[in-house]
């Protein structure tokens, strides 16, 4: 498993070569998500990053990720640098998650995350 910084900076290298940003709400929901589907994939055996998740008022959130990013504020985050190697099939699932969920702002993946 990974720190959810370095899944984070995954999706800041993906959205920098399309020419876009993410912000700080768009890097909790989509790490939390790429995080489900490894879930999904491994029949709950594995996630994808090693930090807790809290239910927060808009959504899943990961504490270290929010102090990481909070001063970031409503803005976009420059790339961030990863710590860590990440391997091909896990780059594989945050690649499918960024060209599913990538376009949402964070507000839509924020509803996206309360749906049943």
């Amino acid at each position: 498993m990974y720190s959810a910084k370095d899944i984070a900076a995954l999706f800041t290298e993906l959205a920098k070569k399309k020419g876009r940003y993410l912000t700080h709400m768009q890097l909790q929901k989509l790490t939390y998500i790429a995080h489900g589907f490894k879930l999904a994939i491994s029949g709950g055996q594995q996630g994808l990053i090693s930090d807790p998740v809290n239910a927060w008022k808009f959504g899943p959130v990961i504490p270290s990720l929010y102090h990481d990013l909070k001063r970031f504020g409503n803005g976009y985050v420059p790339e961030l640098n990863k710590g860590m190697q990440i391997a091909n099939e896990d780059v594989d699932i945050v690649q499918a998650v960024y060209d599913t969920y990538g376009h949402l702002d964070g507000v839509s993946l924020s509803e996206l995350t309360h749906r049943n």
